[in-house]
């Protein structure tokens, strides 16, 4: 059964799409379609798969993407900062404390001596904050497509379909075989209602992917240091949150998401399509087939 809030929940854009400024229209959720049969379905239509590299070849993240490899060596280096002042502190309290310490405590303004005081104390953890931060920018632009740096993660692959499209796939296994996700209605057909934890199997279903999105045309496309730059169209097709619940006899707000097999029509998406996968160079002028003239 679709209620309304399912209908309006599976309209609302997730963080990622976001980032991209989708704009997302005519949403369907389709409860006649298995997941399982839609993927083997449109699996059917591969031409030439561009599998993940990070996966394949176990390569480095940091070394494919240039921004995040830039980024991280920025962050990184604040962080050494840290290290320094942490080393700084030791001096002062130790071999240096009559310069480092004692000089500045009876021969500088109260109010100096104690940002002084404020700044070497506070150092380090300021600077692995900052160092932290500018790692986390570098990453921001291609965060869904490298999520798969972290082993629980599935990863996105990029397909040429038989018709010239390219598709953009999402798994939800790592292993790129079925897994199970919760679904927003029970095996009877009846919506989630709020239960406990351990009574979700009642709404446990399987899938292979997370969703698919199918590339109709390109309206630019830029070819940069980090992959290829691209503003879109097309067609999304996969599992979107339909509702929420929480386990009702403990004492927490913590939110379990409920899905449904959905479909829309993608109006926009800006993005960078990054170096994480086999023959980037083949990837590319299949992308460029796409754009329009």
């Amino acid at each position: 059964m679709v209620t309304e809030l399912f209908k309006e929940n599976v309209r609302k854009l997730y963080t990622f799409e976001k980032y991209r400024n989708e704009q997302h229209t005519n949403e369907k959720i389709d409860e006649s379609c298995s997941p399982v049969d839609a993927y083997n379905d449109f699996k059917d239509s591969f031409q030439v798969r561009y599998s993940n590299l990070v996966i394949t070849k176990n390569k480095k993240i940091p070394k494919l993407i240039k921004t995040i490899g830039k980024w991280k060596a920025i962050g990184g280096f604040i962080q050494f900062l840290a290290l320094l002042n942490f080393i700084y502190i030791i001096l002062m309290l130790s071999v240096y404390k009559e310069n480092l310490l004692d000089y500045p405590r009876y021969n500088w303004d109260k109010g100096l001596y104690m940002a002084y005081m404020l700044l070497v104390i506070l150092g380090p953890a300021i600077l692995l904050i900052i160092g932290g931060f500018v790692r986390i920018i570098g990453r921001k632009p291609f965060a869904e497509y490298i999520e798969v740096w972290n082993p629980m993660k599935a990863p996105v692959e990029a397909v040429r379909l038989s018709d010239g499209r390219v598709a953009i796939i999402s798994y939800l296994n790592r292993d790129l075989n079925e897994g199970k996700y919760l679904k927003a209605v029970s095996a009877s057909g009846e919506p989630l209602t709020a239960h406990p934890i351990w009574e979700s199997k009642e709404y446990e279903d399987v899938a292979v992917m997370k969703y698919c999105y199918i590339i109709d045309t390109i309206h630019s496309l830029k070819e940069t240091g980090d992959g290829f730059e691209i503003v879109s169209s097309g067609q999304f097709k996969g599992l979107r949150i339909a509702g929420y619940t929480h386990n009702r006899h403990r004492s927490t707000n913590k939110r379990v998401p409920y899905y449904l097999w959905t479909e829309c029509d993608v109006r926009c998406r800006k993005e960078v399509i990054p170096n994480i996968f086999e023959n980037m160079e083949y990837l590319g002028l299949d992308l460029k087939n796409l754009l329009v003239k």
